[in-house]
């Protein structure tokens, strides 16, 4: 009964972030990047926050089935590739494209807000 609310939350957040970065001219999967830097919120309090929608659907399949391997295995192996390739490639891009103003922005801002 759980699973249909993870995935409407998660569809509806990811519409909500494809909305978000075409306000800012830009597009999450990095074809355009924004023009300057995007610090508002959800980014002032978490540098990759729409990552954090993720966990969703391994939640909903976890209610689903019964099971705690999508959110046990499957989750925490989809956040290593996202930790350990994923974002430090785009972090690269970041800095490459807004030099010193990222790094001041990675200085006061964590990775994924709480931790």
């Amino acid at each position: 009964a759980l699973f249909v609310p993870c995935v409407l939350v998660f569809v509806g957040g990811k519409v909500w972030m494809f909305r978000f970065f075409a306000r800012h001219g830009a597009h999450p999967m990095f074809r355009d990047h924004a023009k300057e830097l995007i610090t508002e919120f959800p980014f002032s309090v978490a540098r990759n926050p729409f990552y954090l929608l993720d966990v969703l659907p391994f939640l909903g399949l976890t209610l689903l089935i019964g099971a705690l391997d999508p959110l046990l295995v499957h989750g925490p192996l989809f956040f290593l590739f996202l930790a350990l390739y994923t974002v430090p490639h785009e972090e690269k891009r970041l800095l490459r494209v807004h030099g010193r103003a990222y790094e001041m922005y990675k200085s006061r801002v964590r990775r994924w807000g709480l931790f």
